[in-house]
Protein backbone atom coordinates (compact mmCIF):
# COMPACT_ATOMS: atom_id res chain seq x y z
CA UNK A 1 0.00 0.00 0.00
CA UNK A 2 2.83 2.39 0.95
CA UNK A 3 4.59 1.63 -2.35
CA UNK A 4 1.48 2.61 -4.38
CA UNK A 5 1.24 5.87 -2.42
CA UNK A 6 4.88 6.73 -3.09
CA UNK A 7 4.48 5.93 -6.82
CA UNK A 8 1.32 8.08 -7.03
CA UNK A 9 3.07 11.06 -5.42
CA UNK A 10 6.05 10.62 -7.75
CA UNK A 11 3.78 10.61 -10.82
CA UNK A 12 1.88 13.69 -9.61
CA UNK A 13 5.14 15.53 -8.93
CA UNK A 14 6.47 14.66 -12.38
CA UNK A 15 3.28 15.85 -14.11
CA UNK A 16 2.94 19.01 -12.04
CA UNK A 17 5.33 20.86 -14.30
CA UNK A 18 4.29 19.31 -17.61
CA UNK A 19 2.04 22.26 -18.47
CA UNK A 20 -1.20 20.33 -18.93
CA UNK A 21 -4.21 21.81 -17.23
CA UNK A 22 -7.88 21.47 -18.00
CA UNK A 23 -8.56 25.19 -17.55
CA UNK A 24 -6.50 28.06 -18.92
CA UNK A 25 -4.85 30.36 -16.37
CA UNK A 26 -4.38 34.14 -16.62
CA UNK A 27 -0.70 33.70 -17.41
CA UNK A 28 -1.21 31.30 -20.36
CA UNK A 29 -0.57 32.58 -23.88
CA UNK A 30 -3.63 33.48 -25.91
CA UNK A 31 -4.34 31.19 -28.88
CA UNK A 32 -3.33 32.53 -32.29
CA UNK A 33 -6.12 34.09 -34.34
CA UNK A 34 -7.19 32.04 -37.32
CA UNK A 35 -7.81 33.51 -40.76
CA UNK A 36 -11.59 33.18 -40.36
CA UNK A 37 -11.58 34.91 -36.96
CA UNK A 38 -9.70 37.87 -38.48
CA UNK A 39 -12.09 38.07 -41.44
CA UNK A 40 -15.26 38.63 -39.41
CA UNK A 41 -16.13 38.35 -35.76
CA UNK A 42 -18.11 35.29 -34.75
CA UNK A 43 -21.60 36.23 -33.67
CA UNK A 44 -23.41 33.12 -32.39
CA UNK A 45 -26.21 35.49 -31.46
CA UNK A 46 -29.44 36.76 -32.97
CA UNK A 47 -29.21 39.85 -35.13
CA UNK A 48 -31.12 42.84 -33.75
CA UNK A 49 -34.26 43.72 -35.76
CA UNK A 50 -32.63 46.81 -37.34
CA UNK A 51 -29.86 44.54 -38.75
CA UNK A 52 -32.34 42.46 -40.77
CA UNK A 53 -33.12 45.12 -43.36
CA UNK A 54 -32.52 44.13 -46.97
CA UNK A 55 -32.77 45.93 -50.33
CA UNK A 56 -33.45 43.84 -53.41
CA UNK A 57 -32.34 44.74 -56.94
CA UNK A 58 -34.75 44.18 -59.83
CA UNK A 59 -34.42 40.51 -60.73
CA UNK A 60 -33.34 39.23 -64.13
CA UNK A 61 -35.97 36.48 -64.33
CA UNK A 62 -38.02 34.97 -67.15
CA UNK A 63 -41.73 35.75 -67.34
CA UNK A 64 -42.48 32.12 -68.23
CA UNK A 65 -40.95 28.75 -67.44
CA UNK A 66 -41.85 25.24 -68.58
CA UNK A 67 -43.23 22.98 -65.86
CA UNK A 68 -40.50 21.04 -64.01
CA UNK A 69 -37.74 22.98 -65.77
CA UNK A 70 -34.70 24.49 -64.08
CA UNK A 71 -33.25 27.97 -64.39
CA UNK A 72 -30.42 29.75 -62.58
CA UNK A 73 -31.33 33.27 -61.48
CA UNK A 74 -28.89 35.89 -60.21
CA UNK A 75 -30.41 37.44 -57.06
CA UNK A 76 -28.86 40.76 -56.02
CA UNK A 77 -29.43 42.19 -52.55
CA UNK A 78 -27.90 44.74 -50.17
CA UNK A 79 -27.43 44.47 -46.41
CA UNK A 80 -29.29 47.68 -45.49
CA UNK A 81 -28.75 47.21 -41.75
CA UNK A 82 -25.99 48.38 -39.37
CA UNK A 83 -24.45 44.94 -38.63
CA UNK A 84 -22.74 42.27 -40.75
CA UNK A 85 -24.65 39.15 -41.72
CA UNK A 86 -22.70 36.03 -40.73
CA UNK A 87 -22.14 33.19 -43.15
CA UNK A 88 -21.97 29.51 -42.18
CA UNK A 89 -18.33 29.68 -41.03
CA UNK A 90 -18.58 32.81 -38.89
CA UNK A 91 -22.08 32.43 -37.44
CA UNK A 92 -21.22 29.79 -34.84
CA UNK A 93 -17.67 28.54 -35.40
CA UNK A 94 -17.83 26.23 -32.39
CA UNK A 95 -20.72 24.16 -33.75
CA UNK A 96 -20.32 24.81 -37.50
CA UNK A 97 -23.86 23.54 -37.99
CA UNK A 98 -25.35 26.65 -39.61
CA UNK A 99 -26.93 27.99 -36.44
CA UNK A 100 -27.23 31.79 -36.64
CA UNK A 101 -26.07 31.86 -40.29
CA UNK A 102 -27.92 34.17 -42.65
CA UNK A 103 -29.23 32.41 -45.76
CA UNK A 104 -31.28 33.25 -48.82
CA UNK A 105 -34.49 31.20 -49.13
CA UNK A 106 -36.76 30.79 -52.17
CA UNK A 107 -40.08 29.02 -52.64
CA UNK A 108 -42.98 28.91 -55.08
CA UNK A 109 -46.50 30.00 -54.19
CA UNK A 110 -49.64 30.25 -56.32
CA UNK A 111 -50.21 33.81 -57.52
CA UNK A 112 -51.98 35.87 -54.85
CA UNK A 113 -51.37 33.34 -52.04
CA UNK A 114 -50.29 34.69 -48.62
CA UNK A 115 -46.55 34.59 -47.94
CA UNK A 116 -46.97 32.51 -44.78
CA UNK A 117 -46.77 29.76 -43.68
CA UNK A 118 -43.31 29.12 -45.05
CA UNK A 119 -43.13 25.57 -46.33
CA UNK A 120 -40.70 23.94 -48.74
CA UNK A 121 -38.17 26.74 -49.10
CA UNK A 122 -34.79 26.03 -50.67
CA UNK A 123 -31.83 27.64 -48.89
CA UNK A 124 -28.68 29.14 -50.39
CA UNK A 125 -25.68 29.83 -48.13
CA UNK A 126 -23.85 33.12 -48.22
CA UNK A 127 -20.30 32.53 -49.56
CA UNK A 128 -18.90 34.92 -46.92
CA UNK A 129 -20.19 37.47 -44.37
CA UNK A 130 -22.01 40.47 -45.85
CA UNK A 131 -20.95 43.84 -44.40
CA UNK A 132 -23.42 46.68 -43.78
CA UNK A 133 -24.31 48.47 -47.04
CA UNK A 134 -22.56 45.75 -49.07
CA UNK A 135 -24.29 44.41 -52.19
CA UNK A 136 -23.97 40.76 -53.20
CA UNK A 137 -25.28 38.69 -56.12
CA UNK A 138 -26.03 35.03 -55.49
CA UNK A 139 -27.04 32.62 -58.24
CA UNK A 140 -29.92 30.37 -57.22
CA UNK A 141 -31.19 27.40 -59.17
CA UNK A 142 -34.97 27.15 -59.16
CA UNK A 143 -37.19 24.37 -60.42
CA UNK A 144 -40.58 25.38 -61.77
CA UNK A 145 -43.64 23.71 -60.24
CA UNK A 146 -44.99 20.68 -62.11
CA UNK A 147 -48.51 22.11 -62.52
CA UNK A 148 -48.93 24.93 -65.06
CA UNK A 149 -50.38 28.20 -63.79
CA UNK A 150 -49.52 31.63 -62.45
CA UNK A 151 -47.03 31.62 -59.57
CA UNK A 152 -44.90 33.90 -57.52
CA UNK A 153 -41.32 32.99 -56.70
CA UNK A 154 -40.73 34.40 -53.22
CA UNK A 155 -37.16 35.15 -52.14
CA UNK A 156 -36.30 36.23 -48.60
CA UNK A 157 -33.59 36.08 -45.94
CA UNK A 158 -33.48 34.04 -42.74
CA UNK A 159 -31.14 33.84 -39.77
CA UNK A 160 -31.19 30.10 -39.08
CA UNK A 161 -32.90 29.02 -35.86
CA UNK A 162 -33.60 32.68 -35.04
CA UNK A 163 -35.89 34.63 -37.36
CA UNK A 164 -37.19 35.28 -40.83
CA UNK A 165 -36.13 38.79 -41.83
CA UNK A 166 -39.66 39.52 -43.11
CA UNK A 167 -41.01 38.95 -39.59
CA UNK A 168 -39.07 42.08 -38.55
CA UNK A 169 -40.66 44.09 -41.41
CA UNK A 170 -37.86 43.47 -43.91
CA UNK A 171 -38.87 43.22 -47.55
CA UNK A 172 -39.21 40.02 -49.53
CA UNK A 173 -38.61 39.73 -53.27
CA UNK A 174 -41.65 38.45 -55.17
CA UNK A 175 -41.22 37.50 -58.83
CA UNK A 176 -44.35 36.68 -60.87
CA UNK A 177 -43.74 33.78 -63.28
CA UNK A 178 -46.20 31.88 -65.47
CA UNK A 179 -45.53 28.14 -65.60
CA UNK A 180 -46.52 26.64 -68.95
CA UNK A 181 -47.00 22.92 -69.76
CA UNK A 182 -43.80 20.91 -70.18
CA UNK A 183 -42.80 20.77 -73.82
CA UNK A 184 -44.24 24.23 -74.50
CA UNK A 185 -41.78 26.86 -75.55
CA UNK A 186 -41.81 29.69 -72.99
CA UNK A 187 -41.76 33.22 -74.35
CA UNK A 188 -38.13 34.45 -74.55
CA UNK A 189 -38.97 37.86 -73.06
CA UNK A 190 -37.52 38.80 -69.72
Amino acid sequence: MRARFVVAIAVLAACAGCGRRENRAWFDAKPAATASSRAAPATAAPLPPQATQVKWAAPDAPREMAADSFVTLPITFTNAGPAPWPDNATADPQKRDGSYAVRLVHRWLPAGAPLTPRVGGERTDLPRPVAPQETMTLPITVRAPSAPGDYQLVVEMIQELVQWFADTDARTLTIPIRVVPAGSVPQPSR
